[in-house]
């Protein structure tokens, strides 16, 4: 089965700004991100909640030594839960080793890739549509309280009804970005 048709698609292409991506594998975040990967290998969802709060700017979430994503660590643990969580959070794969991560995906078994469906089914639509867009949402430079304003931004957008029910149909489509 192939991952694009069974929704499995990332914000991966993206490219994250100068600033993130050297926190992405800073010794500042090392600790942290040595226990996300622990929360994920051993499927403490609640551990790896309190990681994606405690450092709300990181999306690769890379091992301190082997530099794989927490996202490929839990398809490839099998933790799928966590996984959904984890692209519910706009976590992608890691930059510099797509290819090899994106290819995994291919291997799961068609059970897993249901179950891959059905996590990601529930978290997404359990996430407020405005969290969402957040995350979805960029900026051509660093910003000071940059999401906070788009937050605001896409609360007040919220309450006009039929641009809700287009923000509702961006913040779940994989290939949209704002």
């Amino acid at each position: 089965m192939e991952p694009s048709s069974s929704g499995l698609q990332h914000d991966g292409r993206k490219r994250l700004s100068k600033t993130t991506a050297n926190r992405e594998n800073s010794e500042e975040t090392k600790g942290i991100r040595r226990d996300m990967h622990d929360a994920v290998t051993k499927g403490d969802i609640d551990q790896v909640q309190k990681c994606l709060n405690e450092e709300k700017d990181l999306r690769q979430w890379l091992h301190p030594r082997t530099e794989e994503s927490a996202m490929y660590t839990a398809v490839k643990t099998r933790q799928y839960k966590i996984y959904a969580l984890l692209v519910s959070r706009n976590c992608r794969l890691s930059q510099d080793k797509e290819e090899k991560e994106g290819e995994y995906f291919i291997e799961v078994n068609p059970l897993g890739h249901l179950e891959i469906e059905y996590q990601l089914h529930s978290f997404l639509h359990r996430c407020p549509t405005v969290a969402r867009l957040v995350g979805k949402s960029s900026s051509k430079g660093p910003h000071h309280g940059f999401e906070k304003k788009v937050e605001e931004l896409y609360q007040k957008l919220e309450k006009i009804p039929i641009v809700n029910t287009i923000l509702q149909v961006v913040a779940t489509s994989a290939f949209i970005e704002i």
